[in-house]
């Protein structure tokens, strides 16, 4: 009988022993399940959800491993943990600043780039360019260009060149030239509205000008006066040299004074002598050449040749 009682005092032992474990175990997992809370992490525009046992902001970064050291964390580091509360966390990077010509690093945990020229102390004026823009959100080794406008007006001192004006004179003869007036340079204080990209010009327009010295025209008296010495008749053929009115001749001097007449139509041109030729032991009935743009005047070119009548002019 007492064996009996002894067993049963046993298996009774046993028993409340199992039951203070489980309820050991039971409430060991409730407490741990708890002190596991949830938080919403943000951080460069990106969201992440994070389960903690930490008590507080910093033990939480901590244990995911995240740089504390120079970060902006917003709550603060001692801020205890609340499940689903949502944590602000930037870590310090590196952003490389390019000043106009000067290229810096610096290492700043700005949200973005507006916030990283403020943190730094570099002025922005109202037309400076930022690229990107101030808002554009910070990443590692990010390129962050400072852009200098500037605008302002500049006065400049420049030449007015004259005029050079013709006057005929019907007593002289042809060709002669007599300057009764020189011209003079005039001058002029112009102010323009610039604007400069990093130093550099890249911008002007004219605003206003004040005249400092007034220009002078040139006056020549030119003779119109025409004096046939000799004439000769024959074809004049064309090519294309200075594109003026002058012409090749076989013996007439250069600088002399031709009035060229095509037979056919009656028109005429005054050509000047630059030139030898035609080969009149190739072209024995070529007298002279001009130059397309004088023969233009009197034929189209597809004519080749024309029958002319050459005068030469008396300049003496």
């Amino acid at each position: 009988m007492k064996s009996i009682q002894k067993i049963k005092w046993r298996y009774l032992t046993v028993l409340l022993l199992g039951i203070l474990i489980g309820v050991y175990f039971a409430m060991a997992w409730q407490d741990s399940k708890v002190q596991a809370k949830v938080v919403n992490l943000h951080s460069r525009g990106l969201d992440y959800q994070v389960v903690t046992k930490a008590s507080d902001v910093l033990g939480m970064l901590t244990e995911q491993g995240l740089t504390v050291e120079s970060a902006r964390v917003s709550p603060d580091f001692e801020e205890g943990i609340v499940n689903g509360m949502k944590i602000d966390y930037l870590s310090p990077i590196e952003i490389y600043v390019t000043d106009e010509q000067d290229r810096f690093t610096v290492l700043s945990s700005a949200k973005n780039v507006g916030e990283v020229l403020l943190e730094k102390g570099i002025e922005i004026f109202p037309l400076d360019e930022i690229v990107p823009s101030k808002e554009t959100l910070t990443y590692s080794r990010m390129e962050v260009k400072v852009i200098r406008i500037e605008e302002g007006e500049i006065v400049e001192n420049e030449q007015i060149q004259y005029e050079t004006m013709l006057q005929g004179d019907p007593e002289e003869l042809y060709g002669s030239e007599k300057i009764v007036q020189q011209g003079v340079v005039g001058s002029e204080d112009v102010t323009y509205k610039v604007r400069y990209k990093n130093g550099e010009e890249i911008y002007r327009k004219k605003i206003s000008s004040v005249t400092v010295v007034p220009e002078k025209p040139e006056i020549i008296r030119v003779g119109r006066k025409i004096v046939v010495e000799s004439y000769e008749k024959g074809r004049a053929s064309w090519y294309s040299y200075q594109q003026c009115m002058c012409a090749a001749h076989p013996f007439f001097p250069k600088g002399s004074y031709l009035r060229v007449t095509a037979e056919n139509s009656g028109k005429s041109v005054i050509v000047r002598v630059n030139d030898w030729g035609p080969n009149q032991s190739v072209h024995p009935d070529r007298l002279i050449d001009l130059d397309a743009e004088a023969f233009k005047l009197l034929a189209p070119l597809g004519a080749g040749a024309i029958a002319v009548q050459v005068e030469k002019l008396k300049t003496e």
